[in-house]
């Protein structure tokens, strides 16, 4: 377990009765591609450390095209925090885009478990903190880039992605049409 290890304290060192407590609320579980880990509309409750495979968060419009919001790859954390934290409804489905091996932990037994290992806690901010710097990126990035200099930009932090998902879920994840995907890989794998 060590990528969990590495996960939990890539923000802050956490003492080992800490991670030991950390590990103790989650359970290992397996799903196949096209599993649905958590619906739209639902209130969510579990959260996932994904080990291995590849998720990802969508929207469906009124339309049905689906838009990507995030790709996970390992090891990822997976949850719509406003519906943990305020219990609302998630207007995003995660979905395991390949068979994924993960760990699933309720949310309010990692809440509990902060208040009583600070440690914990102040990983838990840190990660909050990234999270919300890793959403304003995407934000600026949709609205400043171009989708080609998007897919470079996804390449460059996953270099393999095309291997590992369908690309119409890569077309989706940069928000453009599979032909339009297809006229920029055409573009940049010709030259």
């Amino acid at each position: 377990m060590q990528s969990v290890k590495e996960f939990i304290t890539q923000n802050i060192e956490i003492s080992d009765a800490s991670y030991n407590a950390f590990r103790a609320i989650f359970s290992p579980v397996e799903f196949p591609k096209n599993h649905i880990l958590a619906k739209t509309g639902e209130i969510h409750k579990k959260f996932y450390l994904l080990e291995s495979g590849v998720a990802s968060s969508q929207i469906v419009n009124q339309n049905d095209n689906k838009h990507i919001r995030t790709l996970f790859t390992p090891v990822s954390a997976i949850a719509n925090l406003p519906s943990l934290v305020f219990k609302t409804p998630s207007p995003t489905e995660y979905l395991c885009i390949t068979d994924c091996k993960l760990l699933s932990a309720d949310f309010s037994d990692f809440i509990k478990m902060t208040k009583t290992h600070h440690d914990v806690s102040i990983s838990y901010n840190r990660f909050l903190e990234k999270t919300y710097a890793r959403i304003e990126e995407r934000n600026t990035d949709l609205a400043t880039l171009s989708s080609e200099e998007r897919y470079l930009k996804l390449k460059k932090r996953s270099p393999n992605i095309e291997n590992l998902i369908p690309l119409y879920h890569i077309a989706a994840y940069l928000n453009i049409t599979p032909i339009q995907f297809s006229r920029i890989r055409k573009k940049i794998y010709s030259i």
